[in-house]
């Protein structure tokens, strides 16, 4: 469930954009965690790559949309806004919807 999961990571990705202190690089690269930006941009592919298959890809990624809207930050701090860009990704997709 994108809504739900998204919670979290809004939280989380937050609490990291406010440490920002500089650490010692790690010996080997560890896997890096999914966004928020990651799972927008995967929700949007893979309902463009089954659209033909009939399911309802719309309506959760819509759900999606509205608990990051609801989590968004002021305009005036977007730069500090983890839901930001993956609010543009969607909306983007969702006017591009609209016209079917």
């Amino acid at each position: 469930n994108l809504s739900t999961w998204s919670v979290g990571q809004i939280a989380k990705q937050s609490a990291v954009r406010m440490d920002q202190a500089p650490r010692a690089p790690e010996p080997f690269p560890s896997a890096r965690e999914v966004t928020l930006d990651d799972m927008a941009q995967a929700a949007i592919v893979l309902a463009d790559a089954f659209r033909s298959s009939g399911l309802d890809f719309v309506t959760p990624i819509r759900a999606f949309a509205s608990t990051l809207q609801r989590h968004a930050l002021p305009d005036a701090q977007f730069a500090d806004d983890v839901t930001y860009q993956p609010r543009a990704y969607i909306d983007t997709w969702l006017k591009s919807r609209s016209h079917d």
